[in-house]
């Protein structure tokens, strides 16, 4: 008899679990979350650190609801037409890797580019160029599992394409700070 209500109790506990939701769910760190008042005191030393010690980046830099955004034109990062590092991107991302890592963030790099006609060239190009920042922030001691590129191609822009000085714009790279 007590087999048969330990049997009993075993398929009961084992039903409950089946219909129970998971408890041990992750959070998925890039979704975008109210952040408390150490967190954006955080965000905001991170950007007085940047204006500090990369003022050329100083006038893009931002917070922005629940993350800080520095916003780079390509010129300062990039070599014209390409996803290679030109040597202010790589000083450039060398003193925010030290800021960054510092007060302890992660980051997302967001590539952009203009519209030429080509969306998968412009697709293509602003994913390279993320994860060009990426790799070379890794390179500099910042864990991956703090970074994340992602390209966007044209599907952004903020100035219009039909001038050379708007594609000049649009061709940028956000990088995107959040609490680790």
């Amino acid at each position: 008899m007590t087999r048969l209500l330990a049997r009993r109790a075993f398929l009961g506990l084992a039903a409950a679990s089946l219909a129970a939701p998971a408890l041990a769910v992750t959070a998925n760190p890039w979704v975008p979350r109210r952040l408390n008042v150490d967190e954006l005191a955080r965000l905001h030393a991170f950007l007085g650190d940047i204006r500090h010690f990369v003022p050329e980046a100083s006038s893009r830099a931002q917070v922005v609801v629940d993350h800080a955004r520095v916003r780079l034109a390509e010129q300062m990062l990039f070599r014209d037409r390409t996803a290679d590092l030109n040597q202010d991107g790589v000083r450039l991302l060398t003193l925010i890797a030290e800021q960054m890592l510092r007060r302890r963030l992660r980051m997302e790099a967001v590539g952009h580019h203009h519209s030429d006609g080509q969306s998968y060239r412009s697709f293509i190009i602003s994913q390279r160029r993320a994860q060009a920042v990426t790799a070379a922030m890794e390179s500099r001691r910042v864990p991956a599992h703090l970074l994340l590129a992602t390209g966007l191609g044209e599907n952004f822009p903020i100035a219009t394409n039909a001038t050379q000085a708007g594609r000049a714009t649009n061709r940028r790279m956000e990088l995107l700070f959040r609490p680790a």
